[in-house]
């Protein structure tokens, strides 16, 4: 019994410290392995599984927001689907078949060519000017399920990168464990008619390698090294052969383990002069993070850097982090909300999280409390 106790004690952390509808499925995995640090979390699925984007609408999602950086609606290679206007978003490539989310469950299977759409079912996809934002702030596609999921993807990879792998499949691979020749023959990079899927990259042999790896651990039992696949380098793990081709790209920030976090996109008609409000701040702040065009020029598509990077202290909240900014928490959620930095629960941003934060020059305080930008006295 006393075993029993300490397995349950692993699985099910305390309410104050994980808990359902608080903190996401990272938070946890990162709290597991806080205790148990050889644990390796796997996750197998699919990019357009019915099931969880049926969930991800039921909890206040889109299938599709347009927006500018790794969403549907974007343009070049932004991921899995990149189509726009009355070009049918929900189209796979690989399989030719129409799978519209809002009717998986009368259209699932049904095939239908390409270039003949039902048109009706499709609305053209939403101009730049009708994007959500979250308070004002970003650029929309914070409710967009493509983002979402690979934002969600990328973190895991990015925080624990020796005890996180993911497999990654085009399409949607319902079920599919459950059958005996899909388990012995998908392969994240198998084309219809020309498979240059590596052997061990077909789903059997993947988690049997997983199985089977070898681990090398520090002092502290943590894993410093492994022979897990994809293991060898950042770009492998992420955008290796076990992640279908192009299903986790277009993330600004994801390319490199040190590239710039707090870039977004300028949207068409838009320059630093009037994106600056969306970020609350100022046109001048923008200016001030970036070289190049001047504030009233309109390069479009140019990434530019919105807010600074901010790497929290041990022990550090938000709340800490807001009063010394002259910001608020609810702001830097918003600022950060779906993006690389995202922030799930505020009460625990997670041990060495690394935030966006535009501050309030005329309200941030240094170290000892005190305003940087000193106060005009009171008029006698």
């Amino acid at each position: 019994m006393p075993q029993a106790k300490e397995n349950s004690a692993l699985v099910l952390p305390p309410q104050d410290e994980w808990a359902i509808g608080q903190d996401d499925m990272l938070a946890y995995y990162e709290w597991a392995v806080s205790r148990a640090p050889q644990l390796v979390f796997v996750e197998i699925s699919s990019v357009d599984d019915d099931i969880q984007v049926a969930l991800f609408e039921m909890l206040g999602g889109r299938q599709r927001e347009c927006c500018m950086d790794g969403c549907i609606c974007s343009e070049g290679a932004s991921g899995d689907k990149g189509n726009h206007g009355r070009v049918p978003p929900d189209y796979l490539a690989t399989g030719g078949l129409w799978m519209p989310w809002q009717h998986a469950t009368s259209w699932q299977g049904e095939q239908h060519h390409k270039d003949d759409p039902p048109a009706s079912r499709y609305a053209p996809a939403p101009s730049t000017e009708s994007m959500h934002t979250l308070l004002g702030l970003g650029l929309g596609g914070s409710l967009d399920w493509t983002k979402t999921r690979k934002i969600a993807t990328i973190r895991k990879h990015r925080r624990l990168p020796h005890n996180y792998r993911s497999y990654l499949l085009p399409g949607n691979r319902r079920g599919f464990l459950a059958q005996n020749q899909a388990y012995r023959f998908a392969c994240p990079s198998f084309v219809p008619g020309a498979s240059n899927c590596h052997a061990e990259y077909i789903l059997k042999e993947w988690i049997k390698g997983i199985s089977i790896a070898d681990l090398e651990l520090d002092g502290l039992g943590m894993i410093v090294n492994s022979t897990l696949v994809d293991g060898h380098s950042y770009h492998e793990r992420i955008f290796g052969r076990s992640t279908c081709k192009g299903c986790l790209d277009g993330i600004l920030g994801s390319l490199s383990p040190v590239e710039e976090l707090c870039n977004s996109t300028l949207p068409p008609g838009h320059n630093l002069l009037s994106i600056a409000p969306r970020f609350r701040t100022t046109w001048l702040a923008l200016w001030s993070l970036n070289s190049g065009a001047a504030p009233d020029e309109a390069p479009e598509g140019r990434a530019f850097r919105f807010a600074h990077e901010l790497h929290m202290a041990p022990g550090e909240s938000l709340r800490d982090v807001a009063q010394r900014m002259g910001t608020s928490v609810e702001q830097l959620v918003a600022i950060n909300h779906n993006r690389l930095t995202h922030i799930h629960n505020p009460e625990r941003p997670g041990r060495g999280a690394v935030i966006c934060v535009v501050p309030s020059f005329r309200d941030s305080k240094d170290r000892m409390g005190e305003h940087i930008c000193k106060k005009d006295k009171e008029p006698r």
